[in-house]
C-alpha cells in the first residue's frame, strides 16, 4: 500500500468520525465508566455485596457519569472504592474515604481537565500500560500533565494498602478510636513513602513527560513522532531497569511488548490527529519596531485528488466574487445615468412647458408682438419669465406708441 492510498484511509476515516464525533464520545465514555465501576466492584480486595455492586446499579451511575462532567464520574468511582472498604473496615473506609478527597479536591481546583488522570492511570498500571499515559500527557498536554500524573500515580500507591486497612477491627471502645486513627494514618503514609515502586513510577513518569514536551517544541520535521520514539525509547530502558531493581508487577516480556504496543497505538493516533507536509515547508522571516519574527508554515497534507479540488473551488469562488462585483458597479452606473436622463429629461420637459406657455400667451395677443423689446422676446423664447422691472419698463415703452388705438 503506497502513502497516497493511506491517506486516503486517513481521510476518510477522518471524515466518518468527525460527522459522528459526538455519538462516538457518549458511547465510549459511557462504555468507559461502566466498566470502571464493574473492576471497582469487582477488585479482589473488596466482598463485592451490597446494593450498589449490581449491574443495574452501574448502568444507572455509568448513565449519569456519562451525562455529568467527567470528574463527576471519577468521583463517583472514588465513593464506590470507599463504600466496598466500608463493608470491612469504617476506620479504613474514613481514613481512605479522606486521602482520596484530598488527591480529587487538589486535581480538581488546580487541573480541572485532568482529573481523568486519577481513574486512568491506576487502571494503565494495573494493565501494565506503564508508558500509555507519560507519553500522551507530554505529545497532547505539555509539561503541566506532571502534576495529575503524580498524582495518579499516589492514588495508585494508595489503594495498594486498602487490604491493610481492611483487616483493621471495628470491635475497639470508642475512647480507642483517635489512636486507631492515627496508628492507621501513620502506617498507611509509611507504607505509601516506603514503596519503592511508586517512587520509581513517579520518576518515570515525570520524566518521560518532560522529555517528550521539551522535544516537540524543537523546530524540525516530523518532530513530534521524534518527540514520541524518544519517550518510548527512554520509557523502555527505564521499565526494563524497573524491573531488575524494584521488581515492577508483571513479566518482562509482557511489560516490553505493551511499551511497544502503547507507542504504535500512540503513533496511529498522532497520525490521524495531525500530518504534515514538510516538503513544501516555508520559513518566514518579518519584524516590526520592537521584535524580529520567525514563522514556519507547514501545510497539512490532504487525501490525493482533494487538494486539486479545493484549490479549484476557491479559484472559482474568487472568480465569482469578481464577477460579482463588476456586475454590481455596472449596474450601479446603468442606475446612475437612468436617474442623470430622468433628471434631464423632467428639466426639459419643464423648459418645452413653459415655452409653449409663453408662445400660446403670445397667439392670444397678436396686436402685442410689435410692442415686445428683442430682449423680452429672447426670454419668452428660451421660456424664462420676464422681471418686474422689464415688465414696468415696457408698459411704459407703450404709452409712447402711436397708435391711435391706444390713446
Amino acid at each position: 500500500m503506497n502513502l497516497s492510498a493511506l491517506y486516503q484511509i486517513r481521510g476518510v476515516v477522518s471524515k466518518y468520525i468527525k460527522r459522528y464525533e459526538l455519538f462516538i464520545k457518549v458511547g465510549l465514555k459511557f462504555i468507559a465508566f461502566l466498566w470502571l465501576f464493574r473492576m471497582i466492584s469487582g477488585a479482589e480486595i473488596y466482598t463485592g455485596t451490597g446494593v450498589f455492586n449490581s449491574f443495574g446499579v452501574h448502568l444507572v451511575l455509568a448513565l449519569v457519569a456519562t451525562i455529568l462532567p467527567s470528574r463527576i464520574g471519577v468521583l463517583i468511582g472514588m465513593a464506590l472504592c470507599v463504600y466496598n472498604i466500608f463493608q470491612s473496615s469504617l476506620i479504613g473506609a474514613a481514613i481512605i474515604g479522606v486521602m482520596m478527597l484530598i488527591l480529587y479536591i487538589t486535581v480538581v481546583r488546580l487541573f480541572p481537565d485532568q482529573v481523568y488522570f486519577l481513574a486512568l492511570i491506576p487502571i494503565c498500571i494495573q494493565w501494565q500500560l506503564y508508558l500509555l499515559v507519560p507519553i500522551f500527557a507530554g505529545l497532547y498536554i505539555g509539561i503541566i500533565a506532571v502534576v495529575p500524573a503524580v498524582i495518579g500515580i499516589l492514588l495508585w500507591a494508595l489503594v495498594q494498602i486498602i487490604p491493610a486497612f481492611l483487616n483493621l477491627q471495628m470491635g475497639e471502645s470508642l475512647d480507642a478510636l483517635p489512636k486507631m486513627i492515627s496508628d492507621a494514618s501513620t502506617y498507611g503514609i509509611d507504607q505509601m513513602t516506603k514503596n519503592e515502586q511508586m517512587v520509581y513510577l513517579l520518576i518515570i513518569s515525570a520524566g518521560i513527560i518532560l522529555l517528550v514536551s521539551l522535544l516537540k517544541k524543537l523546530r524540525l520535521d516530523y518532530v513530534r513522532y521524534i518527540a514520541l520514539g524518544a519517550g518510548g525509547l527512554l520509557g523502555i530502558i527505564c521499565l526494563i531497569m524497573g524491573k531488575v531493581v524494584t521488581d515492577l508487577p508483571g513479566n518482562l516480556v509482557w511489560i516490553v511488548f505493551l511499551a511497544i504496543l502503547s507507542i504504535a497505538g500512540l503513533a496511529i493516533l498522532e497520525f490521524f490527529n495531525l500530518s504534515l507536509n514538510y516538503k513544501n515547508a516555508q520559513n518566514l522571516d518579518f519584524e516590526d519596531e520592537e521584535y524580529y519574527y520567525q514563522v514556519r508554515l507547514i501545510p497539512k497534507i490532504t487525501p490525493v485528488g482533494k487538494t486539486k479540488k479545493e484549490l479549484k473551488t476557491i479559484a472559482e469562488r474568487e472568480d465569482e466574487l469578481g464577477k460579482t462585483r463588476v456586475a454590481g458597479l455596472k449596474i450601479k452606473e446603468k442606475n446612475s445615468e437612468k436617474k442623470l436622463e430622468h433628471t434631464l429629461s423632467s428639466k426639459q420637459g419643464k423648459t418645452n412647458e413653459r415655452q409653449s406657455r409663453g408662445k400660446k400667451e403670445l397667439s392670444e395677443h397678436p396686436s402685442a408682438v410689435g410692442r415686445k423689446s428683442e430682449q423680452t422676446e429672447r426670454k419668452l423664447e428660451s421660456g424664462a419669465k420676464p422681471t418686474k422691472e422689464e415688465e414696468i419698463a415696457e408698459l411704459f415703452d407703450d404709452w409712447d406708441d402711436s397708435d391711435p388705438q391706444r390713446r
